[in-house]
């Protein structure tokens, strides 16, 4: 496996971790030390120097991600929202590489 076949596969995991974790909070348990905390895994295997602006916008992506998850489409979903979410955080370092800003 290499390098962007892992942060893919972690994305994917993280995806389906933080969707059981708001599907049994919704139900009313409290799971906040079931998270798997992989975030800053993930940012840094990808090349970026960990800063909280960054992290932030990665929840983003996460949390919009799994709004348009449900039953139905998950398995689907969870891959083709790892691969947005990947291109996504390639893009974003390609744009700070040419601003100059890079963090990487």
């Amino acid at each position: 496996m290499d390098k962007n076949e892992l942060i893919m596969h972690l994305i994917m995991e993280e995806l389906r971790n933080k969707r059981l974790i708001y599907s049994l909070e919704d139900m009313g348990f409290d799971c906040s030390m079931y998270t798997m905390n992989i975030s800053t895994t993930i940012i840094q295997l990808a090349g970026y120097e960990l800063d909280d602006d960054l992290l932030e916008w990665y929840h983003e992506l996460i949390d919009n991600a799994l709004k348009e998850m449900d039953i139905w489409n998950m398995h689907e979903k969870i891959r083709k929202s790892a691969a947005w979410i990947f291109m996504q955080m390639e893009e974003k370092k390609q744009a700070l590489k040419l601003a100059g800003l890079a963090k990487i």
